[in-house]
């Protein structure tokens, strides 16, 4: 009975430990399919986590990335001002609002390139609802944006032309 016992006691940890590395490998394969930039962070701020796509924009690979302050991997900065924008880990955590989100910004890379994105950032919870870290979604939206004032430029020009603005006295 005692080794039936043990027996049953293995190979119910065998299934769920077969179970464990599936669903795994199955969260991975999501991440990685993702065309959205993913970081996930504790509570403190420490990476935990970067997809492909977060890698390609921040210039971070995984391994240089985890165990780094989210500062150090994410540098964004606002696209009017210029000054870095910070995301507000600890009023995420606390379960604060955000604040304002940083929406369209520019994200600076490992290598110095900038990068238009739009973002967000929510609290990271575990199956009690507790909130255990941050996760921020971001994507590269350059094209969309240079599209914009390149569009913004040939309406000013256009509306030169007709005389609806007048053109700048040098």
């Amino acid at each position: 009975a005692e080794l039936q016992t043990t027996l049953d006691i293995a190979l119910h940890r065998h299934r769920i430990e077969k179970k464990t590395r599936e669903s795994e490998s199955w969260c991975r394969s999501i991440l990685r399919s993702t065309g959205d930039a993913i970081i996930v962070t504790d509570k403190k701020g420490i990476v935990l986590l970067i997809n492909p796509a977060a890698e390609n924009l921040t210039g971070w690979p995984l391994d240089q990335a985890v165990g780094r302050k989210l500062d150090d991997v994410f540098k964004v900065i606002s696209e009017d001002k210029r000054q870095p924008v910070q995301i507000p880990v600890q009023r995420i955590v606390r379960g604060e609002s955000p604040g304002n989100p940083t929406g369209h910004a520019i994200l600076i890379a490992k290598d110095g390139s900038e990068r238009h994105i739009d973002d967000s950032s929510t609290a990271l919870t575990d199956d009690d609802t507790s909130i255990i870290g941050l996760v921020i979604v971001f994507r590269d939206v350059t094209d969309k944006h240079l599209l914009a004032k390149t569009m913004l430029s040939r309406e000013k020009i256009e509306a030169m032309r007709c005389g609806v603005i007048d053109l700048p006295v040098q």
